[in-house]
């Protein structure tokens, strides 16, 4: 496995910032550490991952809302098909970031690549 240039410097910051701590504050956020290590699924047993791959189906959930709400919202007929693409795609980041919150999922998102 290589060893990026961002994992390297994650593991010199951690060392700094541990050295810098009294050995009490060194002990609690080493055991905050690993409680999230053992932590890689929600409390309902699906990861971020899961959720990301029903992606597709989200997608095709919030077009058929669209339609739906067409009959109580007439206005939403009035959108045009290029800005519908943008709309249905924002409705599916949001409920795929509700779910993820929903489902207990917690800590910063990390940069892929």
């Amino acid at each position: 496995m290589k060893m990026t240039r961002q994992h390297l410097r994650h593991i010199i910051r951690g060392y700094l910032i541990a050295e810098s701590l009294s050995p009490k504050e060194r002990e609690k956020a080493l055991v905050a550490y690993e409680k999230k290590k053992k932590m890689p699924i929600g409390p309902y047993g699906a990861n971020v991952s899961d959720i990301t791959r029903a992606k597709p189906a989200i997608s095709e959930w919030a077009d058929i809302l669209i339609d739906e709400l067409e009959e109580d919202v007439p206005q939403l007929g009035n959108v045009p098909p290029e800005k519908r693409h943008r709309v249905v795609d924002e409705i599916t980041s949001g409920v795929v970031t509700s779910l993820v919150t929903a489902l207990g999922f917690w800590g910063p998102r990390r940069k892929m690549g």
